[in-house]
């Protein structure tokens, strides 16, 4: 509109139209994007709930820096599978012929100790630290004691049977060559 007011011939320079400028109208809804996130896929912009994105895990990682949900953490890894693996098991999924296993970094005593009271009496102590791997009831009948420590538990009790052998109640009645004097 407001060029076609501008657009006058010679002729009308009389004549003036006013033209007001109207206010603008937002006619677009309002529109919530709390949990949505923009994708861009092939040069278009795709908007999906944030719900709907996966954030890939590389298994090489010791760490993860957020808290990913369970369907995430245990997918599939995404990418080609190794060709020669028998088992569909990529080198990148397990570090042992069996499987996964977990470095743990413990000393030679700690292990050495968890290992024979293992052996020994059925339990040991869970190496993350969070409970018992083996049978409870043996835990509870020992009272949670390890090989190590029965040992030193039976030395202090032979100790003590011996040392109170010699640390009998002496008499205090004079002997009789005490008395005697020379």
């Amino acid at each position: 509109m407001d060029l076609l007011a501008e657009y006058s011939g010679s002729d009308d320079e009389e004549l003036v139209v006013g033209v007001s400028s109207s206010a603008t109208v937002n006619v677009a809804p309002a529109v919530n994007t709390a949990g949505l996130t923009v994708i861009k896929d092939e040069g278009r912009a795709i908007v999906l709930p944030i719900t709907d994105t996966v954030q890939y895990i590389d298994p090489a990682r010791k760490q993860v820096y957020y808290n990913p949900k369970y369907e995430d953490m245990y997918a599939p890894i995404a990418g080609p599978a190794h060709p020669y693996s028998k088992d569909g098991l990529s080198a990148g999924q397990r570090n042992h012929k069996l499987g996964h296993v977990e470095d743990a970094h413990l000393g030679s005593f700690n292990f050495d100790e968890q290992y024979n009271t293992f052996h020994n009496y059925g339990y040991a102590a869970e190496p993350s630290g969070a409970g018992v791997v083996g049978d409870v009831e043996r835990l509870k009948q020992h009272g949670g004691c390890t090989v190590y420590d029965a040992r030193a538990k039976r030395k202090r009790d032979l100790t003590k049977e011996t040392s109170g052998a010699d640390d009998a109640p002496k008499n205090d009645a004079k002997a009789p060559e005490g008395d005697q004097e020379e």
